[in-house]
């Protein structure tokens, strides 16, 4: 008896191997379709055997029935030892699975298999097609690897940062950039900018990384985001191109950092050397960097006027330097609201204001002028500002310009004065301060 099944079993084994006398069909849903009429025939014999996958026939009790050359040399063993034994694997027709294969040489193998149903000599089968995904896998474990050492870096950078490919879709970011749009990181990867921002900025987010990635150069990239309260936040980008091994770039990586706090000091810095800090009008330096200015531009005629604030001296002398504070700051805001917006208002010293009136005649500053003279302050005698405006029709001019407003407007002090002496235009008590500071004088 036992001599029959072993003479059997290496019957159908010759049978497999000549590829002789079998008839296959291969089912698939909802039809039948013959594969090949015979398994002699020429077309079966070069499908399977000039295929680079594994091709395994096993019957329903999952005895291998035939293997083609590659599958073979994926099992690293002949024919005549694989077939007759069991297949060793679970088998579901439809499905798509990967199997472990260690072979007799050590190596490990990594096949992804299909499985069909079909017919063997008669009986109902298994057709199972091998492919070695080995170095796929390797690839897909070592990219895994980089990913979850770049996520462990990323996830350790305290600002938002992410990387990209070249299509512009994230393929990591870090926690603080989950945090940022409250979303979790496994949520935000493969999404695009234009899934994330507003549309204005994820066109401005998309044109700099298109920029980093044509120029193959990294890029520093600065903005301010208003809140919906309101709130300012300046930000730095640093966006860096990534390269493959023949220095094309594959990707970009870019770092956030909130630079509110710094961009504010800087600001401030800036508005304080341009500024003065009593009467937030232009400082000195700021009018003396614009008459440059202006003097090379093409906005003449410029109109410059000189002012200066009658009695802060004795203001501060006889009422101290708080007073004396009050009077600039109020004279300040008197001369300011008299101008326009492209004049240049500054503070040149103590009592001293001057205006740069671009592409101005001397008859729209003098009609400046009427409007102080004319406002309640003035009026009243609270506060008494001398004026001297002249206009320069080019640059040639301006110098002197500057020196001709400047001694109208002691010449007007003067007259001011004298006119206060007479008991001519003030109120009582600002007369007798000039009177004081006339005598000293």
């Amino acid at each position: 008896m036992m001599r029959k099944k072993i003479a059997h079993r290496h019957e159908r084994k010759n049978k497999s191997l000549g590829l002789m006398g079998a008839a296959i069909q291969t089912h698939e849903p909802g039809r039948q379709r013959p594969w090949v009429e015979r398994a002699s025939d020429v077309r079966f014999h070069n499908v399977v055997s000039i295929s680079t996958d594994g091709i395994v026939i096993v019957d329903r009790a999952g005895m291998i029935m035939f293997v083609n050359p590659a599958a073979e040399s994926l099992f690293s063993r002949p024919a005549q030892a694989l077939i007759g034994e069991q297949f060793g694997f679970p088998i579901v027709a439809g499905k798509t699975t990967e199997l472990d294969i260690a072979s007799r040489d050590g190596k490990r193998i990594t096949a992804e298999m299909r499985v069909a149903t079909t017919e063997w000599e008669g009986q109902p089968a298994y057709l199972a097609t091998l492919r070695d995904i080995t170095e796929r896998k390797q690839a897909a474990d070592r990219l895994s690897e980089v990913l979850r050492q770049q996520q462990a870096i990323l996830d350790n950078i305290p600002t938002v940062a992410w990387l990209k490919d070249r299509s512009g879709r994230y393929i990591a970011v870090n926690d603080a950039f989950g945090k940022e749009f409250g979303q979790s990181t496994q949520e935000l990867v493969g999404k695009r900018a234009y899934d994330i921002f507003p549309p204005e900025r994820a066109e401005k987010y998309e044109e700099e990384c298109q920029e980093v990635i044509t120029t193959g150069s990294r890029k520093y990239f600065e903005e301010s985001i208003v809140d919906p309260q309101g709130t300012t936040q300046y930000i730095e980008k640093i966006v860096t191109p990534i390269f493959d091994d023949d220095g094309e770039v594959v990707g970009i990586t870019g770092i956030v950092h909130d630079i509110t706090n710094s961009k504010e000091i800087e600001q401030k810095l800036r508005y304080a050397s341009t500024h003065d800090i009593l009467t937030g009008l232009y400082n000195r330096a700021f009018f003396d960097a614009e008459l440059e200015r202006l003097g090379h531009s093409r906005m003449f005629p410029i109109s410059i006027v000189m002012a200066d604030v009658n009695g802060l001296k004795k203001i501060n002398d006889t009422e101290g330097h708080d007073a004396g504070d009050k009077l600039i700051k109020l004279a300040a805001r008197i001369i300011l609201a008299a101008f326009r917006a492209e004049d240049i208002v500054a503070r040149i010293g103590g009592d001293e204001f001057s205006v740069l009136l671009p592409a101005t005649v001397t008859s729209v500053a003098e009609e400046a002028i009427a409007r102080i003279l004319g406002c309640p302050e003035i009026v009243s005698g609270q506060v008494s500002i001398a004026f001297g405006i002249a206009s320069a029709a080019n640059q040639d001019e301006l110098a002197a310009a500057l020196k001709l407003s400047d001694q109208l407007m002691y010449q007007n002090k003067a007259a001011q004065k004298a006119r206060l002496m007479k008991g001519n235009g003030y109120t009582r008590n600002y007369e007798a301060i000039l009177k004081r500071e006339g005598n000293e004088q």
